[in-house]
């Protein structure tokens, strides 16, 4: 199956990147990828779903990071000191 590929996969890297871990991490890390592969074996169905939903989630999350981002540059307040300090500039 497909799935028991990737997660061959993955252990094999993480083994490379895990070495900075320790056992508490390490165990903890572990414990979620066989979690996730044993409810992708068992009902790949809602696992997908679940990964949809998640693809959606973080797409709405920018959509908001970005209407914040707008909202903090769109201010009506006028710093003149940076105005006055261009007008002393341009007539120099």
């Amino acid at each position: 199956m497909r799935i028991s590929f990737y997660y061959e996969n993955y252990q094999k890297n993480y083994q490379k990147n895990s070495k900075n871990l320790n056992p508490e991490e390490h165990e903890l890390v572990s414990t979620i990828t066989r979690g996730l592969v044993f409810q992708a074996t068992t009902d790949p169905h809602s696992t997908f779903l679940m990964g949809v939903k998640g693809f959606k989630n973080d797409k709405d999350k920018k959509k908001d990071l970005k209407k914040i981002k707008t909202k903090k540059e769109q201010n009506n307040v006028i710093d003149f000191i940076d105005y006055l300090r261009n007008k002393k500039i341009l007539n120099q």
